[in-house]
C-alpha cells in the first residue's frame, strides 16, 4: 500500500494512495475488477477479454508481452525420451486454433523458445534452422512412424487449473488423436501442481534440489504452463539440463540435451556485445527448437 507523500518535493502523485493486490488467479483478478474490489486488472484470462471489451465500464488495453503457453516434455521419461516423438507432437498441434479458439484470438503463434518480442528472437527460416512449431499432420505422422512409440503412442498432459489451459488441452487432444497419439489430461490444483513437478532431493544430473522437501523428481510426462520473462537468459533456463525442475517450475527436463547448451547458455548470458549477444542466443535457438521440439503459443 502506498500513500502520496503530501511533502514530497516534486510533482505530487494523482492519488492520495493506492495499493497493490497479489491475486495469482486470473478468474479472481476478473471477478475483483467486475465487483468493484480493484479498480485495474493485469493479465485477465483471455477468455473473458472480449466481455470485457464490450462493456463501456472497463477500458481494455492489448500489448504484446513475452508470456508463452508452453508445454514441457519430460525427457527422463518415455514417450518424451524419444527425439521423433517430441517432434511429431510438436508437429500435430494446429496453433493457429488454439489462437483462434483457445486464446480467442488474443495471442500469436511463435516459432522459437524465445516469443517474437524477445529482442534476442531470430526468424528460424532467416537463422536456417527446422521449426517444428508449424503444424503439418502428415510430417507429424512420419515422425510417429519413425520413434519407437508408434505403437503406444500415449502420455498424460498435466497443468494446473486454468480456463485458458482447458481450452487449449482440450484443443490439442482433439488434434493429436487424428495423427494417431492420445493424449489424457489431468488438472492439478494450484496448490498441489509445484509439488507434482518438483525435484526429490537432486536434480537428474545429481545435484541438490532446491526444494528438496517437494516430492516427485519430475513424476509427470507432459506439463503445460506459462513461461514469461523479457531476459531471454531466465527464458533459456527452461532447457538447461542442469538445473532442477522446481527452479523453473519444471520446464527443465532435457537431460540428453547437448553440452553446448549449457556452454551457449553462459556466454549468451555473460555477453555485453549487441550482436555478439543475438548470435549466440540464434545458436542456442537451432538447438533448442530442433532438439527439444516444443510447442508453444504467446499470449
Amino acid at each position: 500500500k502506498y500513500a502520496k507523500n503530501e511533502n514530497y518535493w516534486g510533482d505530487t502523485p494523482y492519488f492520495d494512495e493506492h495499493q497493490i493486490n497479489v491475486v495469482k488467479d486470473e478468474n479472481a483478478r476478473v471477478l475483483a475488477l467486475e465487483s468493484g474490489d480493484i479498480d485495474i486488472c493485469f493479465w485477465p484470462a483471455t477468455t473473458a477479454v472480449d466481455d470485457l471489451k464490450s462493456d463501456p465500464k472497463y477500458n481494455v488495453v492489448d500489448v504484446a508481452t513475452t508470456q508463452i503457453t508452453t508445454m514441457f516434455f519430460n525427457t527422463r521419461r518415455a514417450p518424451f525420451d524419444d527425439e521423433n516423438f517430441r517432434r511429431a507432437v510438436a508437429s500435430a498441434i494446429n496453433y493457429d486454433a488454439i489462437v483462434k479458439i483457445g486464446l480467442t484470438g488474443h495471442g500469436a503463434v511463435v516459432d522459437s523458445y524465445l516469443p517474437k518480442t524477445s529482442t534476442r528472437y531470430q526468424d528460424p527460416a532467416k537463422a536456417g534452422y527446422t521449426s517444428y512449431n508449424t503444424f503439418d499432420q502428415a510430417r507429424a505422422k512420419e515422425l510417429l512412424a519413425q520413434s519407437k512409440y508408434k505403437d503406444k503412442a500415449s502420455f498424460t498432459l498435466i497443468y494446473a487449473e486454468s480456463p485458458v489451459f482447458n481450452a487449449v488441452a482440450t484443443l490439442m487432444q482433439q488434434q493429436l488423436k487424428e495423427v494417431g497419439i492420445e493424449m489424457k489430461i489431468e488438472k492439478i490444483e494450484t496448490a498441489k501442481f509445484r509439488q507434482v513437478i518438483a525435484a526429490e532431493g537432486k536434480t537428474a544430473a545429481g545435484k541438490e534440489a532446491k526444494f528438496p522437501e517437494q516430492p516427485g523428481l519430475g513424476e509427470f510426462e507432459a506439463q503445460m504452463i506459462n513461461a514469461s520473462n523479457p531476459d531471454p537468459a531466465v527464458q533459456t533456463d527452461y532447457y538447461d539440463p542442469a538445473i532442477s525442475f522446481p527452479t523453473v517450475q519444471g520446464g527443465s527436463g532435457w537431460i540428453a540435451g547437448p553440452q553446448e547448451i549449457v556452454t551457449l547458455w553462459d556466454q549468451a548470458s555473460q555477453e555485453t556485445d549487441e550482436a555478439k549477444s543475438f548470435e549466440l542466443y540464434t545458436q542456442l535457438s537451432k538447438y533448442i527448437v530442433e532438439g527439444v521440439a516444443l510447442g508453444g503459443v504467446k499470449s
